[in-house]
């Protein structure tokens, strides 16, 4: 059986003092193996339009966001150790470094959450103080791209 799912991400950071914060809720594909999943799903409009972003929880402890489109990116989030990370900007790629202090995962049959809490850091200079809570449940009816 076959069923749709929908992904709900809030994104709330801090940068230079000042809150910035952002959700989206839009169809994705959901694939549980044990305590590990991956959601993946296809960003619309703008410039990232038709890139695929894949969150992949490993171990529940780890996991990994990676972008393939206009701007590839591909960062590993893991609890108390920091991993350098490529993101892709107009501008070029840049070597991000990525600290999370909070990775909770709760890997379920027909859905998951996934909290993370996290900084990003750009020659050794703090960029921004990052949370992320990525939300997947089975779709109740029509499901819409993002």
């Amino acid at each position: 059986m076959n069923n749709s799912y929908i992904v709900t991400i809030k994104d709330n950071h801090e940068q230079d003092g000042e809150s910035f914060s952002a959700e989206f809720t839009c169809a994705c594909e959901y694939v549980r193996d044990g305590e590990n999943c991956t959601v993946s799903y296809a960003e619309k409009g703008g410039e990232l339009d038709g890139s695929v972003v894949s969150i992949k929880v490993i171990n529940a402890g780890t996991v990994e966001v990676t972008r393939i489109g206009e701007y590839n990116t591909r960062l590993t989030i893991e609890k108390d150790r920091r991993h350098t990370c490529i993101y892709n900007t107009p501008l070029g790629e840049l070597s991000i470094g990525v600290y999370s202090d909070e990775v909770t995962t709760q890997i379920r049959e027909n859905g998951a959450e996934i909290r993370l809490r996290y900084t990003l850091d750009f020659n050794s200079g703090l960029i921004s103080t990052n949370t992320m809570l990525i939300t997947v449940k089975e779709a109740d009816g029509n499901v819409t791209a993002c």
